[in-house]
C-alpha cells in the first residue's frame, strides 16, 4: 500500500520536502500530514488511511509524511504492525534552533508565554515538550528496534538551502524512484510563518489555565476547532514580536544537546558540530 513514511522531525523541513517530491510525477504524497499512527490509529480504522492513496496511479512511489511519528513512542510498533516493509525517512534540524522555531510556533498559538528564559531554559524549562522534541537518537532508536537500519534514511535540514536537488536525489535513489528535479521547479521554503499571535490579554483572560501545558493545549483545540472560537482567536489576535533568542538561553541550550549532537554525529556519520557554534537561528 505504501512505500514510505517522512516521519520528522517537526520544525525541521518535513513540509518542504514532502511538497518537492509530491510535485515530482514518479512520487504520490497526500498534501496534508495524516497523523494516523499517532493521533488517530485507535479511532480510525486502516481502510480509512488507505483512502489518503486512493489516486495514487501506477507506478507512482506513494508515500505521507506526519511529523508526530517521531515523537509518539507508540508510533513504530503501529507502523511495522501495519507496514512491516515500509521506508523510512527523517529530516533533523539543528535541535537549538529547531526548540526556537518551535517555541515561536507555540507562542503563535497561545500555548507558551512570551518569557522565552522561562520557557526554554534547560535548568528549569516549562516547556519541556519543546526541548525533548530536539532528542532524535532517542526517537529513531525506538524506530531502530523495530526496522533494519537500511530502511531509515536520514536528512539534514541544512542541506535545503545548501544543496537542495542532492538532498532530493539522494531521498529518491534512496526510495528507488526515478531522481531527476529540476532546480527552478524546487521551492526553497514552505511553511514561512505570519507574524501573528495571540494578544498577552488573551493570556491574562485565560488566567491559570495558561500556567498548565494540558489546559493551554486543550483550551486552544477546543476554540480553533469551533466557529465561535475561531472568531474568538481572530478578535484577539495581533501582530506578535517574538522574543529575541539571546546568546544566554541559546548556549544553554546548545550545552543542553551537545551529547546528543555528538551521538547523532556518529550515527550519521556526518560532522554536525557547527550546530553547537552559537548561530543564530532562522524561525
Amino acid at each position: 500500500m505504501l512505500d514510505f513514511i517522512i516521519i520528522g522531525a517537526a520544525k525541521s523541513g518535513t513540509s518542504w520536502l514532502a511538497n518537492n517530491l509530491g510535485k515530482n510525477p514518479s512520487f504520490f504524497v497526500p498534501p496534508a500530514e495524516i497523523h494516523y499512527f499517532s493521533r488517530y490509529y485507535e479511532r480510525k480504522s486502516i481502510e480509512w488511511y488507505s483512502g489518503f492513496f486512493a489516486d495514487r496511479q501506477p507506478g507512482q512511489v506513494a508515500g505521507e509524511r506526519s511529523n508526530t511519528y517521531m515523537t509518539d513512542p507508540r508510533a513504530p510498533a503501529r507502523i511495522f504492525r501495519e507496514l512491516p516493509n515500509v521506508k523510512l525517512l527523517a529530516i533533523l534540524r539543528n535541535p537549538v534552533e529547531r526548540a526556537y522555531s518551535g517555541y515561536c510556533m507555540r507562542l503563535d498559538r497561545g500555548l507558551v508565554s512570551a518569557d522565552i528564559n522561562r520557557e526554554l531554559d534547560p535548568a528549569n524549562a516549562r516547556a519541556r515538550e519543546i526541548l525533548e522534541n530536539g532528542l532524535y537518537t532517542q526517537q529513531l532508536g525506538r524506530f531502530l528496534e523495530r526496522f533494519p537500519r537500511e530502511r531509515l534514511h536520514i536528512a539534514i535540514h541544512d542541506d535545503i538551502s545548501a544543496r537542495p536537488i542532492e538532498l532530493l536525489s539522494d531521498i529518491s535513489k534512496f526510495l528507488a524512484a526515478p531522481h531527476t528535479f529540476d532546480s527552478a521547479s524546487v521551492k526553497f521554503r514552505y511553511n514561512a510563518r505570519k507574524s501573528h499571535g495571540i494578544k498577552p490579554v488573551y493570556n491574562k483572560l485565560l488566567g491559570a489555565f495558561m500556567r498548565s501545558e494540558r489546559w493551554r493545549r486543550g483550551v486552544g483545540k477546543s476554540l480553533r476547532s469551533s466557529p465561535l472560537g475561531r472568531t474568538l482567536l481572530r478578535a484577539v489576535s495581533s501582530s506578535l514580536t517574538y522574543p529575541p533568542f539571546d546568546d544566554g538561553i541559546r548556549t544553554r541550550l546548545a550545552a543542553f544537546y551537545a551529547d546528543e549532537v555528538e551521538l547523532l554525529s556518529d550515527f550519521t556519520g556526518r560532522n554536525l558540530d557547527n550546530w553547537l557554534n552559537n548561530e543564530k537561528p532562522s524561525r
